[in-house]
């Protein structure tokens, strides 16, 4: 079991080491292909469940731009930065 949420973990981080060393022992301990696709699915579902919640901003900053873009049109000496990263 532990090694089945190894795989998990694993796929959410994304890391191809960690996968092979969890895989492999999780195989060499009987775990079988269904349970680690299984386990797979669920990673999948847990990353899918973070980017649908991410969406928000996504959904939050196009009705914002909206809102801003008026704000600029009417004070153009806005010096906020267009992305931080």
């Amino acid at each position: 079991m532990k090694e089945l949420i190894a795989v998990a973990v694993a796929h959410v981080t994304g890391c191809p080491y960690c996968i092979d060393v969890h895989v492999k022992k999780c195989k060499g301990l009987g775990g079988t292909r269904e349970e680690i696709l299984e386990a797979v699915l669920v990673a999948a579902s847990t990353r899918a469940g973070a980017i649908l919640s991410h969406a928000t901003h996504a959904l939050i900053s196009f009705e914002e731009d909206d809102d801003n873009r008026s704000r600029k049109e009417a004070d153009q000496s806005s010096s906020a930065p267009d992305c931080f990263c």
